[in-house]
C-alpha cells in the first residue's frame, strides 16, 4: 500500500544521546552488515566498512570514515551500499557526513533493495530519498525515513553533464564517498514500535508500518482497500473507518468507489455532483430522468413533483405543462393537427388522425392532399401534367409542364387552337382566325370559305386540298371528289381524264368534253380541250385552227346555195391571190434595185433566203438541217453581211392552266411533236435590224443568229 504513503525526510542533528528507539540493524545486538563502495578509498584505513563501525565521529582524522579521493579520482558517479544479515522492517537511517566536506555530498539518493546482486548505478530500484541540488546544501547529519521491508541499502551520488547546485561549497564536477557513519534503524520482520516490542496485526499481510503497525504492505483479506484493512460490501464505501451506503446514483447501477464513495464511471440519468446525488434544474422525479414541462416564462419546475409554479407556456396544459392543448402535437406542441375525419383532434404525440381524414387528404397526418388534388381544402382537381405527374398540392401548378396541348400552369383547359378530351385535336379553319370551342371544336364564328361547319375541319362537297381552294372535277354520277387530293375515287364522267376529272381526254374538248377533235390533222389529231382549236392544222389540209367541215345541203336548194357561195368564195380567193402576188412582185423588184445599188458599196450581199421580208412565216420546209438534238445554229451564214433581222413569229395561244397538259401530250410517243414544231420554225429574217447593222455595232456581236429584241419562246 506504499502508493498512499509519502516519503518523510527528517533532518536531525543528533546532539543528545539516549534518544534512539529502534535497533541499529548493522551494529547492535551482535548484528552486522557487509559494506562496499564503488571506488578505492583515499587511505587504506578509510574503507567502506568504517561507515558501519558504530562510531559517529565526523572528524576524518579519527580514521572512522569511509572516504574516496574526490579530486584525484574525478568520479562523476559513486555508490556505497550495505547488505544486512536478513530482511528487516527498516524504519529510518541516519547518515553522518564528514564534517568539513559534507557540502560535496549535495544531490545524493537513497535506495533499498532485496536481491543482493542489485547494481545501484544501472538498476536503481525503490528510491527512498533524493536530495535536490537546487534546494541548497545537505545537513552534516541527516535522517531519512525508509519504513519498508528491505535487506540492502544504497547511497548514490552523481555529477551528470549540465549538473547545477545552489550549495556554495559543492563540487559541481566530481563526487565521492565521505561518510563517517550510517545507522540503519528498525525492527525484526513482523514487529514495530519503539524498541520493536509490538507484533504486526494479523489482518496485515505479514508486515506492517514500523512506526504504528498499520498494514502498509497489504492486508490478509484481498478485498480490503485501506491500510486499516476495512472490508465494505458493494454499494458501500469507507467513511471515517466505517462502511456506509453510497450516497449517489451511479451510471448503469454500478457501485460507488469503496474508498471515496464517488461514481467512477459517471452518473445515472441526469444526476450530477461529486457523488451523483443532485438533480439539476429542469429535471424532476425519483430517478431525476423526467424533463420539466413548458413552464411559463421558462420557470423551473419543482424537482420532486414537476409542477410549474406560474402556469404553462402557450399551447401547453396540465399541472406539469407536459401535454399539448387540443389541436396541437409533437414534443414542442408546435405541430398543428391536420384535417381529421369528423373534426376530431389528432394524437398529441405524433399528430396522426386515428379515425382517418376528410375527403382527399392523405393519412395519417391528413395535412397534404392525396395525389391529383390541391389547395387548402384539397378540393381542387389537378390538371393534365406532363408524364402523368401530380400537380403542386398548394397551387395546383404542373411544375414540369402540361401534357399534349393543355394550357400552363394548371393544365386544365386546352390552348387556343386545340380541343377534345385530351386537347390533342387541332381546331379547324375558323373564320378570321378565331379559336374553336375547346370541348367540341365548333367554330361559332363560322368557317373560312369552302370549309364545312361546324368544326371547319373538312372541305365542303365540291372542294378539296388543305385550304379547300381546289374545285372538284367531273366525278362520275355527280359524286364528290376526295377532299384531300381532289381525286374522283369512283371514276370520271365520260371523256374526262383521271384522277382529277378536270381535263378532257385527248381527242375531246368542250365544257363537258362531249366534242371530238375529228377534223384535226390526222398526223397529230390534237386540239385545244376548251375551244377545239387544232394545234397542227386540219385533216382536209386547211391551215386554220378552226377545222369545222363545210356542210353540204341535202336538198337541191342547199346544193344551189352552196354552189353560189362556193363560186363567190373562189372568185374572191383568186382576186386575193393575184393581188398578193402582184404586191410581192413589186416589192421584190424594188428591193432588187436597192440591193443592186448597195452591192457596189458593200463587200457582202444578203442571202436570198434571208431577204424574204414579205413572208409572214419564213420557210416552213421540212428539209432544213436537223436540229432535233436541241442545239442551236450559231455559225455565220455563207452570205452573212453582219446584219441582224427579225424572224417570223409562230404564235399559238396556250392557257396557263393547260400548259402542263400540252407539254405532256406533245412529248408523248416516239414522234415527239416538239421536235417537229422546232424544225418548222422560220430561219431567215423578216425585217432589218437597223441598230445591229451600224458599223460600230457589227464588231460587237459575236452570235450572228442571236437577235437583240423580240423574244421567241422555244419549248423543247
Amino acid at each position: 500500500m506504499r502508493s498512499h504513503l509519502g516519503t518523510e525526510v527528517v533532518f536531525l542533528q543528533l546532539m543528545i544521546s539516549g534518544t534512539i528507539c529502534f535497533v541499529n540493524l548493522v551494529h547492535d545486538q551482535g548484528l552486522r552488515g557487509i559494506a562496499n563502495m564503488g571506488a578505492p578509498s583515499q587511505k587504506n584505513t578509510w574503507i567502506a566498512g568504517k561507515a558501519i563501525d558504530g562510531n559517529t565521529d565526523q572528524n576524518y582524522l579519527s580514521d572512522s570514515c569511509a572516504i574516496t579521493d574526490v579530486v584525484g579520482n574525478r568520479n562523476t558517479s559513486i555508490w556505497w551500499k550495505v547488505w544486512l544479515e536478513k530482511k528487516f522492517n527498516v524504519a529510518y537511517i541516519e547518515i553522518y557526513f564528514r564534517s568539513d566536506t559534507f557540502e560535496r555530498s549535495t544531490g545524493f539518493s537513497i535506495y533499498t533493495y532485496i536481491k543482493q546482486n542489485f547494481y545501484p548505478l544501472t538498476d536503481p530500484k525503490h528510491l527512498v530519498y533524493h536530495h535536490y541540488p537546487q534546494s541548497g546544501c545537505p545537513m552534516s547529519v541527516m535522517k531519512v525515513t525508509v519504513n519498508n521491508i528491505t535487506q540492502g541499502i544504497t547511497y548514490i551520488n552523481e555529477r551528470p553533464i549540465g549538473y547545477t547546485s545552489n550549495c556554495q561549497h559543492d563540487n559541481k564536477q566530481y563526487t565521492g564517498i565521505e561518510i563517517c557513519e550510517i545507522r540503519v534503524m528498525g525492527c525484526d520482520l513482523g514487529r514495530y514500535s519503539n524498541r520493536c516490542t509490538k507484533t504486526c496485526p494479523s489482518k496485515c499481510n505479514g508486515a506492517c508500518d514500523a512506526f504504528n503497525g498499520s498494514c502498509i504492505h497489504g492486508c490478509s483479506d484481498p478485498n480490503a482497500l485501506t491500510i486499516d484493512c476495512i472490508v465494505c460490501t458493494d454499494k458501500q464505501y469507507i467513511s471515517n473507518n466505517v462502511c456506509i451506503d453510497c450516497p449517489g446514483h451511479c451510471k448503469d447501477d454500478a457501485p460507488c468507489n469503496k474508498l471515496t464513495g464517488m461514481c467512477d464511471n459517471g452518473c445515472a440519468n441526469q444526476w450530477t455532483g461529486a457523488f451523483c446525488n443532485i438533480c439539476p434544474a429542469n429535471f424532476y422525479g425519483k430517478d431525476c430522468n423526467t424533463t420539466c414541462g413548458h413552464c411559463r416564462g421558462n420557470d423551473v419546475c419543482n424537482n420532486i413533483t414537476g409542477h410549474c409554479p406560474n402556469g404553462c407556456q402557450s399551447q401547453w396544459q396540465g399541472d406539469r405543462c407536459d401535454e399539448c392543448v387540443n389541436g396541437f402535437y409533437n414534443s414542442s406542441c408546435t405541430g398543428v393537427c391536420g384535417h381529421c375525419s369528423n373534426a376530431e383532434f389528432c394524437d398529441k404525440v405524433n399528430g396522426h388522425c386515428l379515425n382517418g381524414c376528410t375527403s382527399n387528404f392523405q393519412a395519417p397526418l391528413c395535412q397534404e392532399c392525396v395525389g391529383g388534388f390541391y389547395n387548402r381544402t384539397c378540393t381542387g382537381v389537378c390538371g393534365h401534367c406532363v408524364n402523368g405527374e401530380v400537380c403542386l398540392p398548394d397551387t395546383g401548378y404542373c411544375a414540369n409542364g402540361c401534357s399534349n396541348h393543355y394550357l400552363y400552369p394548371f393544365c386544365q383547359v386546352c390552348k387556343d387552337g386545340y380541343y377534345g378530351d385530351t386537347c390533342n385535336i387541332n381546331c379547324g379553319r375558323c373564320k378570321d382566325g378565331h379559336a374553336c370551342d375547346k370541348h367540341n371544336g365548333h367554330c361559332y364564328s363560322g368557317c373560312v370559305p369552302n370549309f364545312q361547319q361546324p368544326k371547319c375541319e373538312v372541305c365542303e362537297n365540291g372542294f378539296y386540298n388543305a385550304n379547300c381552294t381546289g374545285r372538284c372535277g367531273h366525278c362520275k354520277s355527280g359524286h364528290a371528289c376526295n377532299k384531300v387530293n381532289g381525286n374522283c375515287l369512283n371514276g370520271c364522267s365520260s371523256n374526262f381524264q383521271m384522277p382529277l376529272c378536270q381535263e378532257c381526254n385527248i381527242g375531246f374538248y368542250g365544257e363537258n368534253c362531249n366534242k371530238t377533235c375529228t377534223n384535226c390533222n390526222s398526223s397529230a389529231p390534237s386540239c385545244d380541250r376548251h375551244h377545239g382549236h387544232c394545234f397542227f392544222g386540219c385533216k382536209d389540209g386547211r391551215k386554220t385552227t378552226s377545222c369545222e367541215p363545210i356542210e353540204m345541203k341535202d336538198n337541191e336548194n342547199d346544193s344551189t346555195t352552196g354552189a353560189v357561195v362556193g363560186g363567190v368564195v373562189s372568185v374572191l380567193l383568186v382576186l386575193v391571190v393575184v393581188g398578193v402576188f402582184g404586191f410581192i412582185y413589186r416589192r421584190r423588184r424594188g428591193r432588187g434595185k436597192d440591193n443592186h445599188n448597195n452591192e457596189t458599196s458593200k463587200p457582202h450581199t444578203f442571202h436570198s433566203k434571208l431577204s424574204s421580208k414579205g413572208k409572214k412565216y419564213a420557210d416552213f420546209k421540212d428539209d432544213l438541217p436537223n436540229t432535233s438534238t436541241g442545239g442551236y445554229i450559231n455559225h455565220t451564214l455563207p452570205e452573212d453581211d453582219g446584219g441582224y433581222y427579225n424572224t417570223a413569229e409562230v404564235n399559238t395561244v396556250i392557257r396557263v392552266e393547260d400548259l402542263q397538259r400540252v407539254i405532256s401530250e406533245k412529248s408523248a410517243g416516239e414522234n415527239n411533236m416538239f421536235q417537229s414544231e422546232y424544225r418548222r420554225l422560220p430561219v431567215g429574217n423578216t425585217s432589218v435590224c437597223k441598230e445591229g447593222k451600224k458599223q460600230e455595232n457589227i464588231v460587237k456581236n459575236r452570235f450572228k443568229t442571236t437577235f437583240p429584241y423580240h423574244v421567241i419562246y422555244l419549248f423543247s
